[in-house]
């Protein structure tokens, strides 16, 4: 959607149904790999179309023991059918991007790659006052003064310029998800005006335009699958030739005449097929 509104909770309120969000969004308070393992079940458990995502905030990531075990734990939960996805890619949301929060990010992608996934769509939190390169993700509070009309007008400014913005992402924390009320009745007067009908027909051509590039990269890694399979099969079928030349084609030509008496023998030849090419050579 062009517009994402995702509700920021614990793992211990996803059992509520969520209504009039994309889905939720679940802090990460540390980075120990165990509490990220305490969120496969709860996820697995989430009500209907339920969707979630992860928020990794720099101010409680003090680095891992071990940033490839935590990776593994994390790229668990991208499997997860319900996990949400950007262009058949995992969306993570980042707050205060530390050192140490990036070079497990970095860590991440890495061990991704070398599980299927080619890329993680990172989304850093900005702030609601215009700041430039927040990537159009906003955590609401009330303090805010959040103006959707303008982030909107400056998300088709973006793309008429070429640039292709994401969606936009509004993180709202639990304990002001009272807000949506008013969030929502904002979205709906601006679903009525012109700018967001162009915004939206942006918005569907840049879909159109991502599904085009996943398909023909679907197609190059079958196209490359192929010209593996096929140097497989030709590298088989030349170590048969060989095994063919040393094993027989080498082989003196008394000897070989001796083997076809032998099947004359045993009966698995004919004996007049030893003088006659145009004689059945081998009996049914």
């Amino acid at each position: 959607m062009l517009i994402n509104k995702w509700l920021i909770a614990d793992e211990k309120k996803l059992n509520a149904p969520v209504i009039n969000y994309t889905g939720i969004c679940l802090p990460v308070f540390s980075s120990s790999a165990d509490d990220i393992v305490k969120l496969y079940k709860p996820v697995q458990q989430l009500p209907g179309e339920t969707s979630f995502s992860l928020l990794f905030s720099g101010l409680h990531f003090n680095g891992a023991e071990n940033d490839s075990y935590l990776a593994q734990k994390v790229i668990g939960l991208f499997f997860m059918p319900a996990y949400i996805h950007l262009n058949y890619e995992p969306v993570l949301f980042v707050q205060y991007k530390t050192p140490l929060l990036h070079n497990f990010l970095e860590k991440l992608s890495e061990e991704s790659r070398s599980q299927g996934i080619p890329n993680i769509v990172i989304k850093e939190l900005g702030t609601t006052n215009g700041e430039e390169g927040n990537s159009f993700v906003y955590l609401l509070n009330n303090d805010d003064n959040f103006d959707l009309s303008a982030e909107l007008k400056k998300w088709t400014n973006e793309n008429s310029s070429g640039n292709n913005p994401p969606e936009l992402n509004l993180l709202i924390p639990e304990k002001k998800k009272d807000q949506i009320n008013n969030l929502l009745e904002a979205e709906q007067k601006l679903k009525e005006t012109e700018a967001y009908k162009i915004a939206n027909a942006f918005y569907q051509k840049q879909v159109l335009v991502e599904e085009a590039k996943h398909q023909l990269y679907l197609k190059a890694i079958n196209e490359r699958n192929i010209r593996f399979y096929l140097s497989i099969q030709k590298e088989e079928r030349a170590k048969g030739l060989k095994w063919y030349y040393y094993e027989y084609e080498i082989l003196p030509t008394w000897y070989k005449q001796f083997g076809h008496i032998i099947k004359v023998i045993m009966g698995k030849r004919t004996f007049r097929s030893l003088f006659n090419d145009n004689v059945k050579k081998y009996k049914d």
